[in-house]
């Protein structure tokens, strides 16, 4: 089956190699000059299977106030009259529910195991090494009894990856990164997975489209505009750029927070909207931890990319452009202060700052849509690097086998 896959970041890229593998002809097709240069350019990193606890959560209700009122140093909140924010926000609040919490839990679950074990098997069919793996395990820290108990209650939800995860005390944690050690942090515990890793989004993405799938490739067209979809008996039947027409039987539509405007007309508006993330990206020191850090209080995560540290988190709307840098440079200015020496914070700075395209209850929409042959896979929020296999696995089941 001849297929278009829209939009070249770590979902597009993962489903054109799940659809090349499984026969297909796949074209991708993306505005930039190369994969991974929007939202997935500079993310945190982190494969983080064992922590995907919603955002939308009974105690994520009870903070919301303090987010609107910019008291919490990860998150603003920032108002406005736009309908679309507001309706997004109601339909946030009904998932906030602890049974509809349970289950958006219970089913991220489900999708990042599947996203591990599609990777695994991606991994097994390449030679050895050649999906570089930087950082090794994954340690959520906290600072109190009370936020590592909440910590304990969230992944009881998930009982499946209760058994890959170690409850460590302070003394452990620093053991484990032992920068915790020189710092004047206050620890007390935290949860490490050994399984979980990072690896840099556009290596990883640059190493699919490079693999020679049983023989085959997807086509890559950088460089070339999405205008419209044509239709013949019904269906889908090409793809039209600003440059070429590419006939197809099916469309799989990975672009993220601009799903909604680029496809008016052909889909049902998607609850999306984007949330703003923000990174800084520095040369590594030999004290760079190995493990992949989330500091929960703080809301950022650290990663290690080898001879990199990429400082990654904050979840903000509506923001000014200015107050936005400001926000960047303050999670920079907080690395340096909680987590001195793991980077070579006198170098420039690398910062990126992008639009998580997030959902209310937290799951990406994946689907066939009300257009015949067009199929959605959108909606990732932070989680799109960890869900991408996943999700192209569940494309390749509703497209099916060649």
């Amino acid at each position: 089956m001849k297929v278009c896959v829209l939009g070249a970041g770590v979902v597009g890229v993962t489903t054109a190699y799940m659809l090349t593998r499984a026969g297909h002809d796949v074209v991708l097709i993306d505005k930039a000059s190369g994969p991974a240069t929007g939202t997935s350019k500079a993310n945190g990193a982190q494969l983080a299977y064992s922590y995907v606890e919603p955002f939308a959560s009974p105690a994520t209700a009870k903070k919301l106030a303090g987010f609107f009122l910019g008291t919490d140093p990860g998150i603003k909140l920032g108002m406005s009259l736009m309908p679309s924010y507001w309706r997004w926000g109601v339909r946030f609040l009904r998932n906030c529910g602890n049974a509809e919490y349970k289950s958006n839990f219970q089913d991220r679950e489900a999708l990042a195991i599947l996203s591990r074990d599609t990777l695994d098997k991606i991994e097994e069919e390449m030679p050895a090494g050649t999906i570089p793996r930087t950082g090794k395990g994954k340690l959520v820290i906290v600072e109190d009894e009370k936020s590592l108990k909440g910590l304990l209650a969230a992944q009881q939800v998930m009982p499946s990856q209760v058994n890959h995860l170690q409850i460590l005390d302070s003394h452990e944690c620093a053991e484990l990164v032992p920068t915790l050690k020189s710092g004047s942090r206050k620890i007390y515990g935290g949860l490490y997975c050994a399984t979980d890793e990072a690896l840099d989004t556009q290596i990883y993405c640059e190493t699919l489209l490079s693999a020679n799938i049983r023989n085959r490739k997807p086509t890559v067209k950088y460089s070339e505009s999405f205008k419209t979809i044509e239709m013949s008996g019904g269906r889908v039947s090409a793809v039209i750029t600003d440059r070429n027409s590419y006939e197809c039987e099916a469309v799989i539509a990975c672009l993220g927070g601009d799903t909604n405007k680029s496809l008016n007309g052909f889909i049902r508006p998607l609850p999306i909207y984007p949330v703003q993330g923000y990174s800084v990206t520095l040369p590594a020191t030999s004290e760079a931890p190995v493990c992949s850090i989330t500091d929960l209080k703080h809301k950022f995560v650290i990663a290690n990319l080898g001879d990199k540290v990429r400082i990654a988190g904050f979840m903000d709307t509506n923001l000014s452009p200015k107050r936005s840098q400001e926000r960047a440079n303050e999670l920079l200015e907080m690395a340096k202060r909680l987590w001195p020496g793991i980077a070579d914070y006198d170098a420039e700075p690398n910062f990126w700052i992008g639009q998580r395209p997030m959902t209310p209850d937290g799951l990406p929409v994946i689907r066939e849509s009300k257009t015949p042959g067009l199929f959605l896979n959108a909606g990732h929020g932070s989680m799109g690097y960890t869900f991408a296999a996943g999700s192209a696995a569940k494309i390749l089941e509703l497209v099916g086998a060649a």
